[in-house]
């Protein structure tokens, strides 16, 4: 099925926005129908055709679980290279079970400037702040620079709703949130912002949801909640108060800190179904003359060389949720660009992966990897 799909990429030289309006077509667009820019924000225009027309032709379920879905690869597109419908149907036409949209927020946030997806040579990374060397061609790993951007949420909202209308039964659709706060804002209104999120996101047909709590881009305290389990627990209490029985996962980054991670598992255990791990781990980035780039801030290195680190930090967590009876599923991320590194995953003890540099790299990998797990 998904040979025959053209072999459409996120363009690392293009800008956030760029990548957003040159989305793959959906299957009923007309040339006159694609994504439109109005100045910084963008339009997607309602859709034309019936669900029949547009829905992917795919395997119904599997033998596989993602949560206690049944899918035929325990594989989802992670958080980041699905901007909007369009790339969500578009990786679904590949042959992907499990969708997850890019994260969104109650508000537009602009993107970072390029470089947003800088090649960088490196074998291993297994701590943070070290300092990595930036390549000019294309490698597994990349030194990620986006600063979590979002649509407004009149557009996001429509965008899922269409997306989720054109997805078939067996194939889900799981959206990322996180929230937006001013200095000025009192201490529970960062939770009320993530739930807020969470709420339309279910609203407009999400079959679950995704909060960021780690992103090693952006300085304010949203992208910081893994390394505080009070305000992390009351986030996710607040987000399950919104979207009641949906499946919540949570996203966290490199934790070496095994005090740290015993206390978020008690922390997130009551109100959350999965934790979704690596994020990234954050190093600074250097030019070839050694120049630092990105104004020498730190910044999350995605890829092949964080799958080490991904798979001790999968390990170690399966062991705390084991221990503690805590009944969390474990979903790694990291690094995986192959039906072996699922595995290697698997037998960490994940009950399922996310990809995202593979299929920015290579969005038919899907099929091989199918086909390669059938006969382990």
């Amino acid at each position: 099925m998904a040979s025959s799909v053209p072999a459409y990429r996120y363009d690392r030289r293009q800008t956030y926005l760029w990548n957003f309006e040159n989305a793959p077509p959906a299957a009923e667009a007309s040339a006159e129908e694609g994504i439109v820019s109005n100045g910084s924000h963008v339009r997607v225009p309602p859709p034309t055709c019936d669900r029949a027309a547009t829905t992917p032709v795919g395997e119904k379920g599997g033998p596989w679980k993602y949560l206690d879905w049944a899918v035929s690869l325990p594989c989802a597109v992670a958080a980041g290279p699905l901007l909007n419908g369009r790339w969500i149907l578009y990786a679904a036409r590949c042959g992907f079970d499990v969708l997850t949209h890019k994260t969104v927020r109650s508000r537009w946030r602009a993107s970072h400037p390029l470089p947003n997806l800088q090649p960088v040579e490196l074998r291993r990374l297994d701590r943070l702040g070290q300092t990595v060397q930036a390549v000019e061609h294309d490698r597994p790993t990349w030194a990620v620079s986006f600063g979590m951007p979002s649509q407004p949420p009149e557009l996001w909202r429509r965008d899922i709703r269409w997306a989720r209308e054109r997805l078939a039964p067996s194939q889900k659709l799981v959206v990322s949130v996180v929230g937006t706060v001013r200095s000025t804002d009192g201490r529970n209104a960062l939770a009320d912002d993530f739930a807020r999120c969470a709420r339309w996101a279910f609203e407009a047909g999400a079959d679950a949801i995704e909060a960021n709590f780690s992103c090693p881009n952006v300085v304010t305290p949203d992208a910081h909640l893994q390394h505080d389990p009070a305000a992390a627990r009351n986030v996710a209490r607040t987000i399950r108060g919104a979207i009641g029985r949906t499946p919540l996962l949570v996203k966290l980054g490199f934790l070496p800190d095994d005090e740290l991670c015993r206390r978020l598992v008690d922390a997130l255990g009551e109100f959350t179904d999965a934790l979704v791990m690596t994020n990234s781990i954050a190093a600074r980035v250097t030019g070839r003359a050694g120049e630092l780039l990105f104004d020498g801030r730190l910044r999350g290195i995605c890829g092949a060389a964080i799958r080490d680190a991904s798979l001790r930090q999968v390990e170690r967590f399966a062991e705390i949720v084991a221990r503690r009876n805590a009944g969390l599923q474990i979903i790694g991320v990291g690094g995986v660009f192959s039906a072996n590194d699922i595995r290697r995953y698997l037998s960490a003890g994940a009950t399922a992966v996310q990809t995202a540099t593979a299929f920015m790299q290579d969005p038919t990998c899907v099929t091989r990897w199918r086909a390669e797990l059938r006969t382990r």
